[in-house]
């Protein structure tokens, strides 16, 4: 909706430009093109994090649901005799990694949703720190991944399969 409306602005404002009549009434236009709406000092990457953070926070949601499944098969192993301690830790650490990753990634369009052209240049740094919020929930998630990978060859170790995939 941001970008519609900052179309939508610009394009008012490019009629306002081809209608100009005279060097005075276009000199005072041409800068609102920046100063109104710095769609990529600003808008863009404002929906980018939003749109990323989105992203992310579907994943934390999958990486959830796989700790469900993951803890499930533990259980059942563990019904059966077979010693899962190592496991389950790794299955904490995952969940860790997933509530980490998934706190980050929620906190982007907090940082940066209210963001306005006006703010720029100082809005700069804060889409920075969005951006390395961001970077960290990625981090988290895959290493949450990387656990989970760790876990399902647990298993399949567990019930005499090839584990080296």
């Amino acid at each position: 909706a941001e970008l519609r409306a900052s179309a939508a602005g610009l394009e008012t404002l490019a009629g306002d430009i081809r209608a100009a009549e005279d060097l005075a009434t276009l000199w005072k236009l041409i800068p609102d093109i920046f100063e109104d709406y710095r769609i990529y000092a600003v808008v863009a990457p404002k929906v980018h994090l939003v749109l990323a953070s989105d992203a992310a926070g579907a994943v934390a949601g999958r990486l959830e649901q796989a700790t469900g499944t993951l803890g499930d098969a533990l259980d059942r192993l563990e019904e059966f005799g077979i010693d899962v301690a190592d496991a389950e830790a790794l299955l904490v650490e995952m969940k860790e990694f997933v509530a980490s990753g998934a706190s980050s990634a929620a906190s982007v369009p907090g940082m940066v949703l209210d963001l306005t052209p006006a703010d720029y240049p100082g809005s700069s740094e804060t889409l920075r720190s969005a951006h390395a919020v961001l970077k960290s929930a990625r981090t988290d998630l895959q290493a949450a991944g990387d656990t989970a990978h760790e876990i399902v060859r647990f298993i399949v170790g567990a019930l005499g399969g090839d584990a080296s995939d």
